[in-house]
């Protein structure tokens, strides 16, 4: 992305408009092409859960010329909020076929309840 489109994307979205471009690996839509996973056994804050899952890859391109080649793995169970009890992401960064390095993200469930209270002024 130009910076001029980027400046664009911060007048109609505000301050935090810069930061949802490094969101982008994380958060995004339906993945093209997914194979499955045999359950793994893990532990968690909802006990231990035998937990199928899926794997993914996809290339997002940033700009002109940063490539981010990114692999997934999602291990999922119905008891879990949303159904993820674990996400991986390990993404290879590219400038113009040049490494600069890798990016890895790990997230487990930590919790789960029934009380939680919004922080939003007035939403109930």
């Amino acid at each position: 992305m130009e910076a001029r489109e980027l400046r664009q994307i911060e007048d109609l979205a505000g301050r935090g408009a810069r930061y949802l471009q490094k969101l982008n690996p994380s958060l995004h839509g339906p993945f093209e092409t997914i194979k499955e996973l045999e359950a793994v056994r893990i532990d968690s804050k909802l006990g231990r859960l035998d937990c199928k899952g899926i794997s993914a890859n996809e290339k997002i391109k940033q700009g002109g010329s940063v490539t981010i080649d990114s692999t997934y793995s999602i291990r999922l169970h119905k008891k879990a909020p949303f159904g993820v009890v674990t996400w991986e992401s390990e993404g290879k960064v590219e400038r113009d076929g040049q490494a600069l390095g890798t990016m890895t993200l790990k997230m487990k469930i930590a919790d789960v309840g029934t009380d939680a209270k919004s922080v939003i002024p007035r939403a109930k």
